[in-house]
Formats: structure tokens, sequence, C-alpha cells
């Protein structure tokens, strides 16, 4: 090889370098920012469930599904709507469920308790307060079409009142299409709302999702790469033939 040739190949091997370094500086960053995937937000207040119950405590447990439409982690769920009775002291407790049988599963995957001065005591009344619940502490896998839940309970009474307020849309026609509400009183079955009725039951939430795509550098540090080690290997075997190899 001569002055010539050596110089060139020395220019092609830091270009090839320096695309690499940079593929993989890419390559290295943090994964996409999480992202709205799932809501379903409403005007209208259709009803007032409650959450918690007088007699036993605790009774009376909500629930709304929902089905994820990206594959990655779960970031946070927004709970929407939410109101209380103003006596009440027992905290609100928001988890996230998977889903068995089509049901809530017993087992959350992540819990948050909610201090009662953290939602209005406003009753049925206006203005309702958005309670957004961060996941990222849990690293929730999810996957598309996968169905999850988002379920309130309380051991909170306020006299013979209900305790909490988790406001619901409901209507003759389709809400949201990927899941429905659901209840629990005491150790009865999960009850799906929309079973059997021709009205939809819906409570508000999103759900934000943080993706997991390919980097889009891998392909280019996967090429700078075959293109670096090929043109090593070829001149490898070139040396070990001889400088007449072509």
């Amino acid at each position: 090889m001569n002055q010539h040739q050596s110089s060139s190949v020395t220019r092609v091997r830091r270009a090839l370098s320096r695309l690499c370094a940079a593929a993989l500086l890419s390559a290295m960053q943090p994964l996409s920012a999480a992202v709205l995937d799932q809501s379903w937000e409403f005007a209208e207040r259709s009803n007032w469930a409650s959450v918690g119950f007088a007699s036993p405590p605790g009774a009376l447990v909500r629930a709304q599904s929902f089905t994820s439409g990206l594959t990655g982690t779960l970031a946070a769920v927004d709970v929407l709507y939410l109101s209380r009775e103003a006596s009440v002291t027992e905290p609100l407790v928001i988890e996230v469920r998977r889903s068995l049988g089509g049901a809530p599963a017993e087992t959350p995957l992540a819990s948050l308790s909610v201090a009662p001065g953290d939602i209005a005591p406003n009753g049925t009344n206006e203005p309702t307060t958005d309670v957004y619940f961060d996941l990222s502490a849990w690293s929730i896998p999810v996957s598309a079409g996968e169905k999850l839940f988002i379920v309130l309970a309380s051991d909170a009474v306020a006299g013979a009142r209900d305790g909490y307020w988790w406001v619901e849309n409901i209507l003759q026609t389709s809400l949201y299409a990927g899941g429905e509400a659901w209840r629990k009183f005491g150790a009865s079955a999960w009850d799906n709302e929309d079973d059997g009725s021709i009205w939809q039951h819906d409570f508000g939430f999103r759900s934000y999702v943080q993706p997991v795509p390919l980097p889009a550098a891998l392909p280019l540090l996967g090429g700078a790469l075959a293109m670096l080690f090929g043109r090593r290997g070829r001149r490898a075997v070139r040396w070990r033939r001889g400088p007449g190899w072509s």
C-alpha cells in the first residue's frame, strides 16, 4: 500500500469512526417522553358515582377499564372529576390493575393514597378535582391492545353519606370504545355497568405511555459498524494474500 492509499484509508476510517460515535450517542439518548394514549373527557355530569359507603365502610369500589393503544411503559394516569363530602378524613386510594378474566385483578400494579385535602369538598357540586398519578417509579410494561383498570376505593364515611364521588358519563350511545365503568360491593364479584343495559357508562380519565420504539440511530450504527469492520476484514485478507490481490 503506497502513501496515498494509506492516507485515504486513514481518512475513511476516521470518518466511519465519527459516524459510529455519533450513532452510538444518539442511540443512548433517553427514551421518548410519555405521550397521551387513552382518554375520556366530557362536560356533561351524568352521574356522581360514590366511592366508599356508610355500611360497611369501604364496601363500594369503582373502576374504569381502558385499552392501551401503545406498547411501552405506563407512565401515568389522570383520574378526572373527583369530589368528596366535607367531613371525610380517610384518604382516597387509586390503584392500577391488570385484567383477570375481563375484570380487575385483585393485586394492584401500583397504588396511591390521596389525602382528603387534595380533593374538592364539594359533594355533588362543581368544581371537581383531577388527580395525576405518576407511575414512573413502578415501571409497568404495557402492550398495544392490553386491557388495564383504574380502581378507586376508600374507607371514608361521612355520617350517613358517601365519602368520595367520581363523576360518570352515562348515555345510550357508545362512549369510550376501549373500556367501561365497573363496580364492586363488598365481597361480591365485579359488575360491568354496561352488561345487559341500554346505557353506556364511563368515568373520566387519561392514560400516558412512554413508547419504546427502536431508536432511529440503530440502523445507522449497524451500517457504519458493518462498513468499518468490513473494510478492516478486506484489508486483513489483502495483506495475507499479498499486495497484488484486490
